[in-house]
Parts: C-alpha cells; sequence; structure tokens
C-alpha cells in the first residue's frame, strides 16, 4: 500500500520482515475492503518503508522491494490521525471526585505549538483538527487513543457529535472512522478494581459506540451508561 512521498523533510528507509507489518499495514487492511488478500500475500514478503514527515505530517511509502522506486507508487491512501486529545467536558463527581478534577484540571486547557498555535481547551482543538477533514480529504480517520481524559460519557457523545458534525463515522459519503483505546480513555485514578477490570467495563459501558463508528453501526446507538466509561 504505497504512499506518496511529500516534497521535503527528513526522510529514511526501515527494511522489516512482512510477519511484523506495522500498524499501518493493519489499519489499511481493516479500513477498506478488498485488501485482505494483499496483506495476506505481504505476510511473507520482507518490505521496506519510506518515512517523510514535518511536525505535522508524514508520509509512509510502503515498498515491496528494496530496489522499488519510492515515487513509482501504485495508490495513495491518506489518513487524519487524531490522538491524546484528552476531552473532558467537566469534573465527574459521580465517578471520582477528588481524580476527576485532578483530571480535568490538568488538561483543562492546553498549548498548542504547531497546529493553530494558543492555548485552549483540547475540545477546542479537537473540533479544529476534524476540520482538515474538509480540507484534506482523508480515506479514513484514525482516533488513537486518549481521546477522552477518563471515561465519562458526557465526554464521548462529544466526540461523537463532533466527528458527526464533521462528516465522519458511519454512512454514505461520511469518512470512515476507526478508534482505538488509551489508558486515559478507559482509567479512573483511584477507583476501587483493577486497572484489567477498569478497562473491561467502561470499553463496554461508555466506549462501545466509538468502537461501533468502525463496524457499520449507529455510533449513537447503546454503550452510553450512567457517568462514566472507557476501554483500551
Amino acid at each position: 500500500m504505497p504512499g506518496r512521498c511529500p516534497r521535503g523533510g527528513p526522510a529514511s528507509r526501515k527494511e522489516a520482515a512482512g510477519a511484523g507489518s506495522p500498524w499501518l499495514a493493519g489499519l489499511a487492511a481493516a479500513a477498506f475492503a478488498g485488501v485482505g488478500d494483499a496483506l495476506a500475500d505481504w505476510s511473507a514478503t520482507p518490505w521496506t518503508s519510506v518515512h517523510q514527515w514535518t511536525a505535522l505530517a508524514s508520509n509512509i511509502t510502503l515498498l515491496r522491494r528494496p530496489s522499488d522506486e519510492p515515487g513509482n507508487v501504485t495508490s495513495t491512501w491518506r489518513i487524519l490521525h487524531i490522538t491524546d486529545a484528552h476531552i473532558s467536558l467537566s469534573e465527574a463527581p459521580d465517578l471520582h471526585p477528588s481524580a476527576t478534577r485532578r483530571m480535568h484540571g490538568a488538561f483543562r486547557s492546553v498549548q498548542d505549538q504547531h497546529f493553530e498555535p494558543g492555548r485552549r481547551a483540547p475540545k477546542e482543538t479537537f473540533q479544529r483538527l476534524l476540520r482538515l477533514v474538509r480540507d484534506a480529504d482523508p480515506d479514513v480517520v484514525v482516533l488513537g487513543g486518549d481521546i477522552v481524559n477518563y471515561p465519562h460519557n458526557a465526554s464521548v457523545q462529544f466526540v461523537l457529535k463532533a466527528l458527526g458534525e464533521a462528516g465522519c463515522g458511519v454512512g454514505q459519503h461520511r469518512i470512515p472512522t476507526l478508534f482505538t483505546a488509551g489508558n486515559h480513555d478507559w482509567l479512573v485514578e483511584g477507583l476501587e478494581g483493577s486497572r484489567a477490570d477498569q478497562r473491561s467495563r467502561f470499553r463496554h459501558e461508555v466506549l462501545r459506540p466509538l468502537y461501533r463508528l468502525a463496524r457499520g453501526t449507529d455510533s449513537g446507538a447503546g454503550g452510553g451508561g450512567g457517568g462514566g466509561g472507557g476501554g483500551g
């Protein structure tokens, strides 16, 4: 699944065995129909990846053979990858009064140094990033973990609404969207029970609508539950 290299920026080549294919290969297989056979064919084939990047973007070109030219691509996929948004709309005393107060306070506002410099609430930065859906016309949007600051249904519903307004999610003419959780998405510091228990509970109770974005079902159905949630 080659991709076009951008002009300028540093570049590097890395060889690896196909059996250790990076997350990008698995992501592409999940996001686009009809590539399963191609991916299986790659699994026994060494490949070379060419990386070029800036502070805000990167291009990764996958080559079947190290001797192939990066500029001689057969297809290009554009991925909008958003991670570590840490969205919390408010404290969540129903989950844990002191822990969610501290976690919410830690990310009440964050300095943006690269995209649109300035200090603002994470939810606003997330909305600004989603404007790239219109401007960049990606093939898929990937939410790569810690999208919410702790598992709270109000924050998850905000994310779903923002994605819907940006044209992402399930439905014709919408941008396919994939979600994978980080520890903040399902963890409430100080809550009774093990991390494994929290991950299992909150993935089911609150994060399910985000996971459903990749399953072709209504993102707003089910999975909400009372005040908390999260998974990873």
